[in-house]
């Protein structure tokens, strides 16, 4: 299920898009669902962290109810969520270059005020790109700084979390940058299973389980530590 969030600057233009939207969903007979229509970028950001999977905002320019602008929380998301889809829906032309321009990587870009197929023609392409894309990403995105990194995913071999920080291991490389060991699983549990609390191991890199040395053996040699919290989630996989 597509699942979907909207920001919009106030509750008139969030009202009306929320209506306009979930008409659209109910017609076409989309699995998809708004899960929050809000006017407060912060509120976005929280429901946010609790979807697993990609997921669609749409977002406005300009915030009546905050300070933070439309291309801030833009990029806020883009820099943790590099697979999702942003829309942006705003009157104010002023802003397009700025949405444009740096990180964000909009989806679409909407002109209001719009016609409800406009909105339609966007939720279609995004609603068939998300159902043909397959539910395992093929990068692994980050940020280090203010830059985005994206990483594919057959390379990395784990993630380990080391004094407040998160470390992708490859074949021969190690990048280090801030994040939570627990948000990393969730968004790549298609592709990654949690062994132990400081580490998220591939699952198509293990080679061998040792219970008896509460290990996996990778097929590059490493071995990674299993923990008995963990254990249940090895023996499922």
């Amino acid at each position: 299920m597509l699942k979907i969030i909207i920001c919009e600057k106030d509750k008139t233009s969030a009202n009306a898009m929320h209506s306009t939207l979930a008409g659209i969903i109910r017609g076409a007979r989309y699995d998809a669902r708004i899960e929050l229509t809000t006017i407060r970028p912060e509120d976005a950001l929280a429901a946010r962290e609790k979807i697993a999977d990609v997921s669609m905002l749409i977002l406005e320019a300009v915030y009546s109810a905050s300070e933070m602008t439309g291309a801030e929380l833009g990029l806020l998301l883009r820099r943790k969520y590099l697979s999702d889809y942003l829309v942006f829906s705003t009157e104010r032309a002023e802003y397009l270059q700025t949405l444009l321009r740096g990180n964000i990587f909009p989806a679409a870009i909407l002109i209001k005020p719009f016609e409800a197929e406009e909105l339609a023609e966007i939720m279609g392409n995004i609603y068939t790109d998300y159902t043909t894309r397959g539910w395992a990403p093929d990068f692994v995105s980050f940020s280090i700084g203010v830059d985005i990194y994206r990483l594919p995913s057959d390379k990395v071999l784990y993630f380990e979390s080391l004094e407040k920080k998160i470390y992708i291991h490859t074949r021969n490389q190690r990048f280090g940058y801030y994040d939570s060991l627990n948000d990393i699983e969730r968004r790549y549990d298609a592709l990654f299973v949690r062994c132990h609390k400081s580490y998220l191991v591939n699952k198509k890199k293990i080679m061998s389980v040792q219970f008896s040395k509460m290990t996996i053996t990778l097929d590059t040699g490493i071995e990674i530590p299993i923990s008995r919290t963990y254990r249940p989630n090895i023996k499922e996989f």
